[in-house]
């Protein structure tokens, strides 16, 4: 009886320690903490968000972009077009609507500084404008002022459009320019228009058939 109760404590113990090492045995190791990763690209409402991206990289992408800038403030609307880097317009308008996406707007009230290469070429002003981003051109309605920087010439007529990549001005309705030079005043007029952006070169109309897009 004596050996048999001894047995049965032996059991007894090895199945508790065996218990206690599985126990001890199944526990997973604690996390230790890993080395920091990139976190990949994610998408959300089909606008791909890079969590890895360098903010500095955008702020310096705007900087240099050529997209049109556009700033309201209390004195109305500010709108400026640059073109591999050089300024090309600096407009101003008392009010307006600019669509962001299409990049198209209409201003009244409007007057610009025209450039060519980074260069203030002309002044045009105008009660009503249409300014189309993409394309950079500009129709000008309303009874329109075009003068030069360069020479001492202003120009009139009912529109003009400018196209800011090609440097040209057309237009027509009632065309009439005034040029002085050396003390002598020479007027024209006509029914239409062509000219570069400082009207150094002024080619008159009959029409404007052909002036358009």
């Amino acid at each position: 009886m004596g050996v048999l109760l001894r047995l049965i404590v032996v059991l007894i113990i090895g199945i508790a320690v065996g218990a206690a090492f599985y126990g001890c045995g199944s526990k997973p190791p604690p996390n230790k903490p890993r080395p920091f990763e990139s976190l990949p690209s994610k998408k959300s409402d089909g606008v791909t968000v890079d969590a890895t991206a360098d903010p500095s990289a955008d702020i310096e992408k705007t900087k240099n972009s050529d997209e049109p800038k556009l700033e309201i403030t209390q004195q109305g609307i500010n709108l400026t077009w640059v073109e591999n880097g050089k300024l090309r317009m600096k407009a101003r308008a008392k009010e307006g609507i600019i669509n962001e996406n299409t990049q198209i707007g209409t201003l009244k009230n409007f007057s610009a500084e025209l450039y060519d290469n980074g260069k203030l070429t002309a002044f045009v002003s105008a009660p009503l404008v249409k300014a189309e981003g993409k394309k950079r051109i500009v129709t000008a309605t309303g009874g329109v002022t075009l003068r030069s920087n360069e020479r001492d010439s202003v120009l009139k007529a009912k529109w003009i459009k400018w196209y800011e990549k090609k440097n040209i001005v057309v237009g027509n309705g009632g065309i009439t320019i005034t040029s002085r030079d050396n003390g002598r005043v020479m007027n024209a007029s006509a029914a239409a228009f062509v000219a570069n952006t400082s009207l150094k070169t002024v080619t008159l109309k009959d029409s404007a058939k052909g002036l358009l897009e």
